[in-house]
Parts: C-alpha cells; structure tokens; sequence
C-alpha cells in the first residue's frame, strides 16, 4: 500500500505542472491568397476557462503592418456567399475588440507572435469566434463543401472550414471570400492561479538575428504559467549588468534594437521569483533586412535606363538582372554588378528614368527611395527621394533631381527604384506586389558634407567661334568658381 500511496501522490502533483503550460496552437495551411481579414474559431473543451495571451500569424510585409483581433462569444455560420451577419468591426453585431498591435514581418520569417498581451478568457466547453485583421494578410484558399479543419492542442481546438472560414478587407469590412484559411494560430494559458515558485523557461525570440529598429517578439519556453503570475523584461549590453525594460511585464514583449543585446525575463509568483535563461539576440546588417517588391505579371512596362550621378545602367526586356532574387521583367537586383554612384550629402542631383513598354504601351507612374538611416527600411521621413507628379501614357523619360539630406548617414546603402502600371503614383509603394511594372535595387554610396561641393547640371546656353555662355546649378553657398577649358 505504501507504494501505491506515493505513487498517486506523485501523479497527483504531476498533473497540474502539465495544466499550468503555456500552449500553442497553430494551423498548418499554406499561402496561396490574401487580402486584409480572416476568420476562424476557437473551441474549449477542457472542464477549467482558458485564457488566449496571444495570437500568431502569417505576415507579407516588412512595412508597418496594423494587426487587430476581434471575438465573438456566440459564433456566426455561414454556409455559402454573400456573407449574412453584417460588418465585422469593434463593437458592430456583436464582436469584441481583443488587441491591437503594429509589425513588420514578411513570409521567410513564417508564423510569428502577432499580437501579444491579450487577455481573452473562453470558458470550459465553449467556442469563440475570432477574426484577424491587418493591413495585408496571407491567406489559404479552402474548399467550400470539405468540411472543417481541426487543430488541436491542450484540449483546445482551433477550427476553421465550412461555415467558419471567411477573408476580406481589413476590418471594419463585410467578409465576401468564402472559405479561406487562417495561417496562425493562438497562444493559451488555464485560468488557474499559478504555482509558486514558477518556472521561468528559457528567453525565445521570433527573430534572431533581428533587423535594426524592426520589431521582435520575445517571449518564454517552458515556462509555468497562472493567473497572479508578473513579469519584468529586462535587457543588457554586455550580459552581465541587466535593467528594466520600462513597461515590459507581459509574458511577452516587443522589442527594437540597433545593437546586439542579451534579454531575460523574471517570472514572479505569490512573492516567489525566477529568472530565465539569458539569450543574445545579434544584429543583421540592414543590407539583408530589406522587404521584396516586384510586379505580379511579366512584359509591358519596364525601366529601361536608370542614370543618377555616375551611375548608368541599361537593361533590356525580359532579361533577369545579376544579382539575387532577380526575375526577369519583375525584379531586378543590381546590387553586386553596377557600381555604387557616390552622393555628398547636402547636394542636388538629376536623375532620369527611361521607361519602356516591353508589349503595349501602358499608362505607369514612377518612385524612388533610398535608406539614408541604414535601418533597412524606406518608409522613414524623407527616404521617398521621387514620386512622378502624375500617371505618363507609356514609354518616356522621366526626370527630375532629388537633394541628400546633410543628416544622411555615410556610406552604402540602397535606392530602389518602381514603375507601376496604370496607378495614382502617391500610392505606389516600396513593399509587396503590383500587376505590371518593374522593381530595380541599386547600391548608393553617401559621402560626408564636402567642403566646397562641385556644381551640377553644367551645361552650355549659347556660342560663338570666340565665346561661350555656360550655366551650371550651384553646389552650395559658393560666389566664385575657376572655370577651365581646353
């Protein structure tokens, strides 16, 4: 008898350590789709309320991407198009506004937390109805009339398919695609309190190297988890001297750097502390941290020419550039071959453009960018150097000049370069897709301020046998020049 006692008295500990993880589930549906919103549901089978801390998802763009989840406690089902149940919005026909959150994150980095810090309690035996919504959303295309989809995990599943599974816009939007998979998932805790002292786990980062200023989800593996369970986040330079992240106490947390830095958490429970194993997260340089950007479909409009300071470069239709990732009359990467133009902060320079109809001649418009803070984005103040004034009806040469910023970092980084098809050039953008049209990358080197900066746009206005009028725009605040001929 008394091994038998011991051995209901280990089972009988054992089982709560197991209740008391953090659990998750995700989808195993693929990108074939997309657009802004997708439903699924949520079903609790356990005899305990579970608590959602987070939502993982899918993500196509490195661009601010805005997340929100919204739930309903009643699902709706709907069957066959058009949707039947109204707007899916924050407060509109039922649903609840779960959490919002901005990030950027694009395919290769997969499934990753999306949206953290939620609180989101379905009761034991009951389903949930959830909709996730961003700016662009990757999506699967189901087969109406398969049936659902169950994943399952901790005794909850997450379900999606027939009468649940509806895409659209991002919300507030009525849904009009029908069936389309979620590609996510969610994080769940049990609405049990927690075992003091915790288990703190190990430090977990969804990005790892992690580009500059792009945010980064940390969170824990294997750790215990309850209510009344608190965190603190902390960060170190060096890994030995830690300090409070200043409102980092959720069991995850986002974070931004610029430079390599170690991260740890203290997990702490009815007074009792623990702290998680370390973990260094490096630094990519922003030369890898760029988002793709190309058209959809090959032929019709393309650049044919691009000329800015030193820097010449003439590609021909349907011939796939050099460098890596390019495809032919799509995306052209000319980063390892065509040497770098060097720019001096503070001086003006012309550009032109030559954009050929590689088929028909379509209406395109064009934009320029360029990374002048190195953080591996284009979105920032000031880095969208171009944008044409309006739409031009087919092959020309678009050309105009664009100032460095005195404030631009030094050295290499890069200049993209999009014409887009039949579009409002103020919309075109430095991320993602478009019908037709072309991408092209280019490496530009920043100088520092010069001195006495060169004068620009030289050129000759009139002459005679003896004589010659020449006129040139001023590379700062010069009065003199020395003029030389031969």
């Amino acid at each position: 008898m008394k091994k038998f006692y011991n051995l209901f008295l280990l089972i009988a500990f054992f089982v709560p350590i197991i209740s008391f993880a953090q659990t998750t589930v995700n989808t195993t549906h693929t990108n074939n789709n997309g657009s802004g919103s997708v439903t699924f549901n949520v079903q609790n089978t356990n005899t305990f309320d579970i608590i959602i801390t987070s939502i993982n998802a899918l993500l196509n763009t490195n661009a601010a991407n805005n997340l929100q989840v919204l739930y309903r406690t009643t699902p709706f089902v709907d069957n066959a198009t058009p949707w039947d149940f109204g707007v899916v919005g924050a407060g509109q026909n039922g649903w609840v506004l779960g959490g919002t959150a901005t990030l950027n994150s694009n395919l290769t980095n997969g499934i990753v937390p999306a949206i953290s810090g939620l609180s989101i309690t379905i009761p034991a035996g009951q389903t949930y109805q959830f909709g996730f919504s961003a700016t662009t959303l990757p999506y699967m295309t189901l087969t109406s009339g398969a049936g659902t989809n169950t994943f399952s995990g901790g005794g909850v599943n997450l379900k999606t398919g027939d009468g649940i599974s509806w895409g659209g816009a991002a919300y507030p939007s009525t849904p009009v695609n029908y069936p389309r998979g979620f590609i996510g998932g969610i994080v769940f805790i049990p609405a049990l309190p927690c075992t003091a002292p915790p288990t703190p786990g190990t430090t977990a980062a969804a990005l790892n190297p992690a580009c500059p200023s792009v945010n980064n989800i940390l969170s824990l593996t294997g750790a215990s988890q309850g209510t009344g369970q608190t965190y603190q986040w902390q960060s170190s330079p060096d890994g030995i001297t830690y300090t409070n992240i200043t409102g980092a106490t959720q069991s995850t947390y986002t974070a931004t750097q610029t430079a390599n830095t170690y991260y740890k958490c203290i997990v702490t429970c009815s007074g009792q502390s623990a702290t998680s194993t370390p973990l260094l997260v490096t630094t990519n340089s922003f030369i890898n941290c760029y988002c793709t950007s190309a058209a959809q479909y090959t032929n019709y409009s393309e650049i044919q020419n691009v000329s800015i300071g030193t820097l010449s470069n003439a590609s021909t239709c349907g011939v796939a550039a050099p460098g890596p990732g390019s495809v032919a009359s799509m995306y052209s990467n000319f980063t390892t071959t065509v040497t770098p133009p060097v720019l001096a902060a503070s001086a003006a320079y012309p550009f032109s453009l030559t954009i050929g109809n590689c088929d028909y001649e379509l209406t395109n418009a064009q934009k320029i960018w360029i990374d002048y803070n190195h953080n591996g984005l284009f979105t920032d103040a000031g880095e969208n150097v171009y944008t044409s004034a309006t739409t031009s009806p087919g092959s020309h040469i678009e050309s105009g000049s664009f100032t460095i910023p005195a404030t631009a970092m030094t050295g290499l980084t890069r200049m993209r370069i999009v014409t887009s098809y039949n579009t409002i050039p103020s919309s075109i953008t430095p991320c993602g897709t478009y019908s037709y049209g072309e991408t092209e990358d280019y490496y530009v080197n920043i100088a520092p301020v010069p001195t006495c900066p060169q004068p620009t746009a030289l050129s000759l206005t009139t002459a005679t046998l003896t004589t010659a009028n020449i006129d040139w725009t001023p590379g700062g605040s010069e009065t003199q020049w020395q003029v030389q001929w031969v």
